[in-house]
């Protein structure tokens, strides 16, 4: 049986730990002491590091950044019913309307309006003298092909991607403000850019719209002559069919019409006034083989009546003169002759009335029956004018459609004509760029001093402390 009691025991071999002081990283008091012992290399590092920093603050050109903030509403001013930009109707394409602003803004067109205005194809910052032909600067942008193409330098297009450099234009999230922002070396040049881009933008928008609207009254103007003449045509030829089948109308009725209308009216006065002359008629025949002068009342006249009334007169008083001198008296006989004119005109009197009584309903019914005949050929004629109207109306209706779309398109003429004077963009500056109180870059003194003295100070610290640990290595390796 194995046995592990007689096993040799393992030999147990323990390592020296790390001689710290000879590498010098395990005591830092070690190290501690020998930053001590360099301090003078300390504090010139951390004084070379401040003047270097100084002299880069010198040096380097400051750089002054100016904003300006711009509120694009999607909805456009409601100035208008139908304006040829209409307004946003979508709630989600708000956000790509500004978006599509951002780019606007920084476009060739608005930015070289900024570079005509401010003249900064003439300003060094931005459109600096090319270099000499054959100097170090132009070899060396040569060689790392970043030299222009060949011709002659546009300083109006380099003034252009200069700015574009020199410029930032974004649009904070959640919102509808475009912000604006352009570093130069100049604070007050920096701001008048700022503003001058806003300014800009809106003068190019709103002369974007008013060209637009422009075109579209100039297309609407170039139609409206042809849709002039399709109406003129089709009014003519809906007045030559009207005239050529006598379709006249007066207070919106045909003339036959208002003939007709007129027409059965009197038909009805002449048949009222037919049915009175026949009965007056009737009676007149009957009393024409009668003996005296008696006339029923519906044929008596004023003339009938003033005879009458003098027979009477005259037969009293030939009764009284007859009883007071007896039947022979000259003056009896006198009035008998007198009665007897009197019974002659009555007689003839009567006749006249019978006669004019009879002629009277002759005249009526013949009017009646003139009336009548008037009537049926305008019914026939209508039944003509009916078939006619068929082909009026068609063409009448097609005189309509004309006329609508005729003055649709001058109502929208007149308005797009009107809207290239109008602005209704609805967008504004709700921060104007103002110089900064201080420059952009390089940082303030205040924070690059103390950050380049710290750094020299670690910088000297860590190449004292490395140098004491080089200098350990070299004695232990020797």
């Amino acid at each position: 049986m194995y046995s592990f009691a007689h096993q040799p025991r393992a030999e147990t071999r323990i390592e020296a730990p790390l001689d710290v002081g000879g590498t010098g990283f395990g005591d830092l008091g070690q190290v501690v002491d020998r930053i001590r012992s360099g301090l003078v290399w300390v504090i010139a590092s951390g004084i070379a590091a401040l003047v270097a920093a100084i002299l880069a603050l010198g040096l380097i050109p400051p750089i002054y950044t100016s904003q300006t903030e711009i509120l694009v509403d999607p909805v456009d001013l409601k100035v208008i019913e139908n304006g040829v930009n209409p307004s946003n109707q979508l709630a989600d394409s708000g956000v790509s309307i500004v978006e599509s602003q951002v780019k606007v803004i920084a476009s060739d067109s608005v930015l070289s309006r900024v570079v005509s205005r401010l003249n900064l194809q003439d300003d060094p910052e931005f459109a600096p003298a090319p270099p000499q032909p054959g100097s170090l600067s132009e070899t060396v942008k040569r060689a790392l092909g970043l030299a222009p193409s060949e011709g002659p330098a546009n300083p109006e297009l380099q003034a252009v991607e200069a700015l574009r450099r020199k410029m930032t234009v974004r649009r904070p999230e959640r919102t509808f403000v475009i912000e604006v922002v352009v570093k130069s070396k100049s604070g007050q040049k920096s701001a008048l850019i700022a503003n001058t881009i806003a300014d800009t933008f809106f003068t190019e928008e709103t002369a974007a719209r008013a060209k637009a609207a422009g075109r579209a009254s100039d297309a609407l103007a170039a139609r409206l002559a042809t849709l002039r003449g399709t109406l003129l045509e089709a009014e003519k030829k809906a007045a030559a069919f009207r005239e050529k089948h006598n379709l006249v109308k007066a207070q919106g009725l045909l003339l036959g019409d208002q003939r007709l209308s007129e027409l059965n009216a009197q038909l009805s006065a002449a048949a009222l006034r037919t049915a009175a002359l026949a009965k007056q008629a009737e009676q007149a025949r009957d009393m024409r083989g009668r003996i005296g002068t008696a006339l029923p009342e519906m044929l008596q006249s004023p003339e009938m009546r003033a005879l009458r009334q003098q027979l009477v007169d005259l037969l009293r008083a030939q009764s009284e003169i007859g009883k007071k001198f007896g039947p022979r008296h000259p003056a009896v006989t006198e009035q008998g002759a007198q009665v007897r004119e009197l019974e002659a005109a009555i007689a003839h009197e009567k006749g006249r009335i019978i006669e004019s009584t009879i002629k009277e309903y002759d005249r009526a019914s013949t009017y009646e029956k003139t009336i009548r005949r008037d009537i049926d050929g305008l019914k026939r004629e209508t039944e003509r004018n009916n078939r006619d109207l068929i082909v009026l109306r068609d063409l009448e209706r097609n005189v309509e459609t004309q006329r609508t779309i005729y003055e649709s398109f001058l109502k929208r003429s007149r308005e797009t004509g009107e809207q290239e004077r109008l602005d209704t963009t609805n967008m504004r500056i709700i921060s104007a760029a103002t110089p900064p109180l201080g420059r952009s870059w390089p940082p303030s003194p205040k924070v690059v001093l103390p950050v380049a003295l710290l750094f020299g100070l670690g910088l000297g610290a860590a190449l004292v402390a490395y140098g004491g640990i080089l200098r350990s290595l070299l004695r232990r390796r020797a």
